[in-house]
């Protein structure tokens, strides 16, 4: 059995996302793992974030690399220490595969300029070493 991670997100629209590779489904905090082909996928794992609110947005956004997996919470209010709080800066997570299908938080980042309602981590991509982390609304 071929081992990938799976996303897909429900929130408010009750709307899932797919891709040939890529399924993955968000529910609240939770980031669930499937394994297999087609219709025959198996539940693996679970992965969480330290995500607060609901309203955070958490897996808005979705983009996967090799072993690195990042996920977006435009939404999201603390920084990376969970403090200095910023109404809706918003966040990206970083999960990494150890190579056995497992996936695992591997770090957080926040934009080094936050400002109220920049919706950092509204849209993400990433291609080897590099990430790129739009702001939806910043100034």
């Amino acid at each position: 059995m071929k081992k990938t991670l799976c996303g897909a997100q429900i929130k408010r629209k009750h709307s899932i996302a797919l891709s040939p590779l890529v399924f993955t489904l968000t529910l609240a905090f939770l980031w669930l793992t499937f394994t297999g082909y087609a219709q025959n996928f198996q539940q693996t794992g679970t992965q969480t974030a330290d995500v607060f609110n609901m309203d955070d947005e958490f897996g808005t956004s979705v983009s996967i690399s090799g072993n690195y997996a990042v996920v977006g919470a435009p939404e999201h209010d603390e920084d990376v220490s969970g403090g200095n709080n910023v109404s809706n800066a918003g966040a990206v997570y970083i999960f990494k595969n150890d190579g056995a299908g497992n996936w695992a938080f591997h770090q957080k980042i926040v934009s080094p300029a936050r400002n109220i309602s920049d919706q950092f981590g509204g849209s993400v991509s990433i291609a080897g070493d590099y990430i790129i982390v739009g702001a939806n609304l910043a100034d």
